[in-house]
C-alpha cells in the first residue's frame, strides 16, 4: 500500500526536507484536529449535522460524524506520525468534498467561506500523502513502515 515504496527523501540535498516534512504534518495534523474538536465539543454532533445538512452534504446524520471523528481522530495521527500516508489520504477527501460541497461557490476568501482553508488543507494533506510523515514521527519507529526517513 503507501508504505512498501522507495524513499523519497533518498539521496536529498537537503538534510532538513525530512525535518519540514515533520512540521508540515504536525501543523496541518493539529488544525485537523482543532476542527474536529470543535465539531464535537463547542458545535456539538447535532449542530455539525444541521449545518451539514443545510449545505446539501449527503447524509448529513452519518456524515457529520464521520467527518468530526477523521479530522479529531485523523488530526491526532497526523501529529503523531502513525499511518500517516493513509490518514493524510482520508483528510484529503474530507477537504476536497468539503471544497465542492460548502466553499467553492463562495470563491476563495474564507472571511466569505470561500475554498482559502480547504484548499491549503487539501494541498497540505495530499503533500503529506505523497511524501511521507517526514523524519520525526510513530511511523519510522514501526518496522516496515520507514517512509520519509533518511537512512
Amino acid at each position: 500500500m503507501f508504505y512498501r515504496r522507495r524513499d523519497p527523501l533518498e539521496g536529498s540535498a537537503l538534510p532538513t526536507v525530512g525535518v519540514g516534512l515533520s512540521i508540515l504534518r504536525v501543523a496541518t495534523g493539529f488544525v485537523f484536529f482543532m476542527h474536529g474538536y470543535q465539531k464535537l465539543v463547542t458545535d456539538g454532533i447535532a449542530d455539525t449535522e444541521q449545518f451539514f445538512s443545510r449545505v446539501g452534504a449527503p447524509l448529513p446524520e452519518y456524515t457529520a460524524s464521520l467527518v468530526t471523528y477523521a479530522e479529531l481522530i485523523g488530526g491526532i495521527m497526523l501529529l503523531i506520525g502513525m499511518l500517516t500516508q493513509l490518514v493524510a489520504a482520508v483528510l484529503f477527501i474530507d477537504m476536497a468534498a468539503a471544497f465542492f460541497i460548502v466553499h467553492f461557490e463562495n470563491g476563495f476568501f474564507v472571511t466569505e467561506n470561500g475554498y482559502e482553508l480547504v484548499f491549503l488543507l487539501g494541498g497540505a494533506a495530499l503533500a503529506v500523502m505523497l511524501t511521507g510523515p517526514g523524519s520525526y514521527s510513530v511511523d519510522n519507529a514501526l518496522p516496515g513502515t520507514r517512509i520519509g526517513r533518511r537512512r
